[in-house]
């Protein structure tokens, strides 16, 4: 069990850090809008997040969108895999204002202390599950938001 949480943990810190090298301020704000709590944005993200694969089933119905909803159906899995990195960030900021008031941290430092607590967390049986999820479907209600806000301009 040990050896699967490294893993995890490594696995997640190579993807951090490579987002952070090409997209730099990709996690830069989004922790301030996490901890704004609202249900309306929770409902926003749950349905956003149902409603892709839906879309995607409905695509496959007609042979001209398979192509395309196979692009968007591995879009969304890259997304749920992403969406552990922006909880990963959205921790560590919870810990900043917390403990680690005015200290200069790199931003790879900022993804390792995320990703351990993420995973400390999400290994608490009933009460890490609910917390993960609910950080989840707020980082989904992001994607909605920048996805609509796009189509929008």
């Amino acid at each position: 069990n040990l050896f699967k949480l490294v893993i995890k943990f490594f696995g997640l810190m190579m993807v951090g850090m490579i987002i952070l090298y090409f997209f730099p301020n990709l996690f830069k704000g989004i922790n301030r809008e996490l901890l704004k709590f609202s249900f309306k944005n929770m409902i926003k993200g749950l349905l956003f997040f149902i409603a892709i694969p839906v879309f995607s089933i409905i695509l496959m119905i007609t042979v001209i969108g398979i192509p395309l909803a196979m692009i968007i159906l591995l879009l969304y899995g890259i997304f749920i895999y992403l969406t552990k990195l922006f909880i990963s960030f959205c921790y560590f900021y919870i810990v900043k204002i917390k403990f680690l008031k005015e200290k200069n941290i790199s931003d790879n430092n900022k993804l390792a202390l995320g990703i351990f607590i993420y995973l400390i967390i999400s290994s608490i049986p009933i009460l890490g599950l609910l917390v993960t999820f609910y950080f989840f479907i707020l980082v989904w209600y992001l994607f909605y938001n920048k996805v609509f806000n796009k189509f929008k301009k």
